[in-house]
């Protein structure tokens, strides 16, 4: 995203501003990492989405995977590391996915709600790790689908409203 907002920056004239927004970001990055590192240590998170009727992995680019996995350094189960953007799955496929916590977004569209519910009362859900130790969460889409400068700051105060205990609110 940085390259991108450099290079916006250039076109408008306005360099000097995406470098302090640029620096702002960091380090409200690195204090979120230190914030959640204590917590989550080197447990993985897995970000899952029920859109269009389809059970969807995000990986490490663009907007919540580049946020999570990236700028905060959340480490990812290890089937994620080939995705680059996001990959449609099947249910029964979630097994492979296996993470200590799982951040879930499900779209209001009937399809979608209909999956959701029959997820949440399949074997395949109730067995994930994530599920049985009570660490998966459902999140809105926005702003964790959201690729702007604004979305990724509010992802990062999601983040740690969400595993720091002295921060949680409802999101």
């Amino acid at each position: 995203m940085a390259a991108a907002i450099l290079q916006i920056a250039n076109i408008i004239g306005k360099q000097k501003e995406a470098q302090a927004w640029l620096s702002r970001y960091d380090k409200k990055a690195m204090q979120a990492r230190a914030s959640i590192g204590t917590l989550i240590g080197d447990k993985t998170l897995l970000i899952l989405r029920i859109v269009g009727g389809k059970l969807r992995v995000y990986g490490t680019d663009r907007n919540i995977g580049c946020v999570l996995y990236q700028d905060l350094q959340i480490n990812l189960p290890e089937e994620v590391k080939g995705i680059k953007w996001r990959k449609n799955i099947e249910m029964e496929e979630l097994a492979k996915y296996e993470a200590d916590f799982i951040l879930i977004m499900c779209s209001s569209q009937k399809n979608d709600q209909q999956l959701w519910q029959h997820l949440q009362t399949s074997p395949v859900w109730q067995n994930c790790l994530a599920v049985r130790n009570h660490q998966w969460y459902p999140i809105d889409v926005f702003p964790w689908i959201d690729y702007s400068a604004l979305s990724h700051e509010l992802m990062i105060d999601h983040v740690v409203n969400l595993f720091v205990p002295s921060t949680k609110a409802p999101m």
